[in-house]
């Protein structure tokens, strides 16, 4: 069994519901087949359940084994006898949890430090997936359905995954590193039309921020990658996702938000140009900047980042990321 931590959809659930969920966490551990669930049937339906179930599933990465969506149920006098669908064979879980945990120990031995803040410990977990999962378009194709896609296995063993495996998988990071964090289920609006998304809430000094790894990778070709949506706060991450805000914790300070944090931002072309030669004069391979003000145009932008690196005397090859919608900007050095 791999290690657990932050437990946010048990905390929110009723006495009676948390009941419900001890008995499925408990069953799916075991792998049980049918699990026996204690309810009364006029106040908890099956799709009830199901929710239950997939409250389990994502304070519970481990359980990768689950295809939650995938169920069936027999009404009891007590309950319902919940019969689960188990992807993998009990060799296979074996063999795959003997991978899981020995990759968690060589990215905790190679990357994670004793006196490590939990901001720190997000970051290197946040670029570690970014720089190693690439997107799998294809996995959403109902035709060529991977369950890896959608579990930890796909973005942790296999290095392709969608939005709820990359989540996930950033859980269980977070979970191993001592991280608090979950996964929050919820849409995305003007990128992909409304379509169903997952990302996740980490907390770092009693403050909850959104991070969307999924949205912080890039196709290849692109910057190696950014942080777009690394530690936002509500206002900011509702301009194209949208979640049950009176479910989830409010996301209210950006205290931790990567530009902020930093210094990384400019409110104006001069200040962007001067803040890219500085930049360049220290040497530095790796260039990001927030434009904090109204956002000029695409093609004043480039002109401010040729004219910082005519100021700096840099005439090299660069690969440039300029993202309207979150104001961000990334120049990459190419070696």
């Amino acid at each position: 069994m791999l290690i657990e931590y932050t437990k946010f959809y048990y905390q929110a659930l009723s006495e009676e519901k948390k009941s419900i969920y001890k008995e499925l966490y408990e069953g799916f551990k075991a792998r049980k087949k049918n699990i026996e669930v204690h309810a009364d049937l006029r106040r908890h339906t099956p799709k009830d359940i199901s929710d239950i179930a997939i409250s389990v599933y994502n304070d519970t990465p481990s359980f990768y084994y689950l295809d939650v969506t995938k169920y069936s149920y027999i009404p009891t006098p007590f309950g319902y006898i919940y019969s689960q669908n188990y992807i993998y064979t009990d060799k296979e879980i074996e063999e795959y949890d003997r991978r899981l945990e020995q990759g968690l120990n060589i990215f905790q031995k190679k990357y994670i430090l004793p006196n490590m803040t939990e901001y720190q410990k997000e970051i290197i977990i946040h670029d570690y997936l970014v720089k190693t999962v690439v997107y799998d378009h294809e996995a959403l194709n109902s035709a060529n359905h991977v369950d890896e896609a959608f579990n930890v296995l796909g973005p942790l063993l296999k290095k392709r995954a969608v939005c709820w495996g990359i989540a996930c998988a950033f859980k269980l990071l977070c979970d191993y590193c001592k991280v608090k964090s979950f996964v929050v289920i919820g849409d995305t609006k003007p990128k992909q039309g409304e379509a169903g998304h997952a990302w996740n809430i980490v907390k770092l000094d009693g403050e909850p921020y959104h991070v969307d790894v999924t949205w912080d990778i890039k196709d290849k070709g692109d910057i190696s990658f950014c942080y777009d949506y690394f530690n936002l706060n509500d206002k900011l991450i509702r301009l194209d996702h949208t979640w049950e805000s009176t479910f989830y914790p409010r996301c209210g300070s950006i205290q931790h938000n990567y530009y902020y944090k930093n210094r990384l931002f400019v409110k104006s072309v001069e200040e962007l140009s001067t803040y890219i030669a500085n930049r360049l004069k220290a040497d530095n391979k790796y260039i990001v900047v927030k434009y904090v003000s109204n956002m000029p145009s695409k093609i004043i932008i480039e002109k401010a980042i040729k004219k910082g690196f005519i100021s700096a005397r840099k005439y090299v090859e660069y690969n440039c990321l300029i993202t309207e919608q979150t104001h961000n900007i990334y120049i990459e050095i190419v070696q």
